[in-house]
């Protein structure tokens, strides 16, 4: 969230000019949503891929003593996809609240 809101911040002047010329809000959440996913899939995803590598490799070492992780790929794939979701609602939610004010706003309330 406050990554996504810093680099929306950073970029106000160009998100202003581009409504103003007639971008739509469609090719403004785009811009942001291709950025956030690259970002999730470089931080996010590869923590959640390392833990659960850990989670089985741990799982395995000590198989005969405890059953201490329980994994699945099922719980894998769901956890990614829960993931996915969560940061792009969460990254996303500064450009949808900044996209429901009007181009002028966007300028006036921004200038630097």
């Amino acid at each position: 969230f406050f990554m996504m809101r810093s680099k929306m911040i950073h970029r106000i002047y160009e998100i202003g000019v581009l409504r103003e010329i007639g971008a739509s809000k469609y090719r403004i959440y785009r811009m942001f949503l291709i950025e956030l996913l690259v970002l999730i899939f470089m931080t996010t995803m590869i923590g959640y891929i390392a833990s659960l590598l850990l989670c089985h490799l741990a799982n395995k070492k000590i198989h005969g003593l405890l059953n201490l992780f329980r994994y699945s790929p099922i719980y894998a794939i769901v956890g990614f996809l829960i993931l996915l979701v969560v940061s792009v609602i969460a990254g996303m939610l500064p450009i949808f609240t900044l996209q429901r004010k009007t181009p002028a706003e966007i300028v006036a309330k921004y200038d630097l």
